[in-house]
């Protein structure tokens, strides 16, 4: 009798269209498992990438309607997931490790991102690789934002399987009206955000700026010239005005005109995407994180020296035509990457890993 009950149970599902017995078992346990994403320490930065990035995570979370927790201790969980690659975060993933808990990583940080960041980076680097390897070891799954810094990962020796999940786009940037293409400018103003540091390309932001006179050039960004980079060690221009950490980066965003973003090293450019919202053309530095996803004279003009930056920028300031291309493919790029997207994609790994 039993074995009857359990050939009719079998012949049942295998009638069933793949697509909606996925929709069952999800609505059955996916929905009920609980993640726990803990931070671990980044509440100590008032913005920056990684902070943008756990943001947007809670944010994709909530789209997808899984329950989460911002500490281990809180609540009881199915999975954590670590932002920051703080001793804190070392700490819960080996006590989860031990109550035979899954663990997911960001990999936001990468010796290559470290470098030219911070004042002492040079002092440690070498102790932070050795540290990044076994951290990034003691995951069960690695989520890194681009495939250029999967590899970068990969190159360091760590064999843990890493997926690629765009950082994302919070609704907010998208939900309202879209952006009016310019038909010219009185004062162009040339923005960028992002922490004040040497590997952001400070020093470049502001030869092109004493190249471009008439143009104004604002820098939406924390300043810690102590910890980061000493903005007095560099001659700046008049038309420069570096307004230190701003409440909401989205007024930052309206005030530009177009987006200057010489950054050295990116593992995404979360800024790229937020500035992509306004549709502002943007004007960036030719690194081999961009490759696939932003497309020279499509979405963006690539640059790979100073004098390129200001040609490129005296193109789009003159040519209607271009500046309307840039920004229209630029909504579509950040279009492309709402977090309703990215909160799938992170339920596909959290639905493999249990």
């Amino acid at each position: 009798m039993i074995f009857i009950v359990y050939k009719r149970i079998a012949l049942y599902f295998k009638k069933i269209n793949s697509k909606y017995l996925k929709d069952v078992i999800y609505l059955m346990f996916c929905k009920s498992m609980k993640i726990c994403l803990y931070p671990g320490g980044i509440d100590y930065f008032k913005m920056g990438g990684i902070k943008t990035a756990y943001e947007n995570k809670k944010q994709a979370l909530h789209l997808q309607n899984i329950e989460w927790s911002d500490h281990p201790l809180k609540v009881p969980f199915d999975i954590l997931q670590l932002e920051l690659p703080s001793f804190l975060s070392a700490f819960y993933a080996l006590w989860a490790r031990k109550k035979k808990k899954k663990i997911v990583m960001s990999t936001h940080m990468t010796i290559e991102d470290f470098r030219e960041t911070f004042t002492f980076s040079k002092t440690i680097i070498y102790f932070l690789k050795k540290y990044l390897i076994w951290y990034y070891s003691l995951a069960d799954v690695l989520i890194s934002p681009s495939e250029y810094t999967k590899e970068l990962v990969n190159g360091y020796g760590v064999t843990k399987p890493i997926k690629v999940v765009s950082n994302g786009l919070h609704p907010s940037f998208l939900d309202r009206s879209p952006p009016k293409i310019l038909d010219g400018f009185k004062t162009p103003v040339i923005g960028t955000a992002g922490f004040v540091t040497k590997r952001k390309g400070v020093v470049t932001f502001c030869n092109v700026a004493r190249a471009l006179p008439d143009c104004q050039f604002k820098w939406a960004g924390s300043i810690h010239e102590a910890l980061l980079f000493d903005i007095r060690s560099i001659k700046k221009p008049y038309n420069v005005v570096f307004l230190g950490y701003v409440q909401d980066i989205k007024q930052a965003y309206s005030i530009f005109d177009v987006f200057l973003f010489p950054s050295f090293e990116e593992n995404q450019g979360i800024v790229l995407l937020e500035a992509a919202s306004y549709g502002l053309p943007l004007v960036i530095r030719d690194l081999p994180v961009y490759s696939g996803w932003l497309v020279h004279g499509e979405n963006c003009l690539k640059c790979t020296s100073d004098d390129e930056f200001v040609e490129n920028l005296k193109r789009i300031l003159v040519d209607k035509k271009l500046r309307q291309r840039l920004s229209e493919n630029a909504l579509l790029l950040a279009k492309s990457n709402d977090l309703r997207s990215i909160g799938l994609q992170l339920t596909e790994i959290y639905e493999h890993l249990l």
